[in-house]
């Protein structure tokens, strides 16, 4: 089956770095109340192409290709999301 010649191209798609935060699990035995409410989130880094951006979500593009698809994608909750800098 051809791909139609003007369906979008996601090369054209802006390339970006999200830093975002992640949630942790700690195991490893028991520890005390005071230290369980201290636990840090992970502070995330990806690059993509930005696919979507909503309030809700995020969507990244890991791998693109010239004839409009698009692979490991990312999505990414708008609330979990601390910085979206463009590289390109």
């Amino acid at each position: 089956m051809r791909r139609r010649k003007d369906r979008a191209n996601p090369l054209n798609l802006p390339l970006v770095e999200i830093t975002w935060a992640d949630h942790t699990t700690r195991s490893g035995g028991w520890r005390p109340l005071k230290d369980a409410r201290t636990v840090p989130l992970a502070e995330c880094r990806d690059v993509g192409r930005l696919v979507a951006r909503t309030r809700k979500q995020v969507i990244l593009a890991g791998m693109v290709s010239s004839d409009g698809d698009v692979n490991n994608l990312m999505q990414i909750p708008g609330g979990w999301v601390q910085k979206i800098r463009r590289l390109r």
